[in-house]
């Protein structure tokens, strides 16, 4: 019986991490891939844009690195904050 118990934690535990690093993953590849759009050097592609299509895309991008933030913190449980700053994102 001990066991199975042993057996079940150890599945969950690593199931939970196995969640965990692909989130973690997916929202480093969010964040970087906003940076890469907000990057000096994509200014020239920003301006040929209309102002309302710049005003869209940036909404778009803004909701889905929330969008994303909202299911990775759902799916950490471990009380810590968990920052993944890129160079046009997050730094302070």
């Amino acid at each position: 019986m001990p066991i199975k118990v042993i057996m079940y934690v150890s599945y969950n535990l690593y199931h939970n991490l196995y969640n965990l690093t692909i989130a973690l993953l997916y929202s480093q590849a969010m964040l970087k891939s906003g940076s890469g759009l907000l990057s000096s050097s994509q200014m020239s592609s920003w301006r040929r844009m209309s102002a309302a299509t710049r005003s869209e895309s940036a909404t778009a991008l803004i909701v889905s690195l929330e969008q994303t933030a909202m299911e990775v913190a759902a799916t950490i449980d471990l009380g810590d904050t968990v920052s993944s700053p890129e160079e046009n994102i997050g730094k302070t």
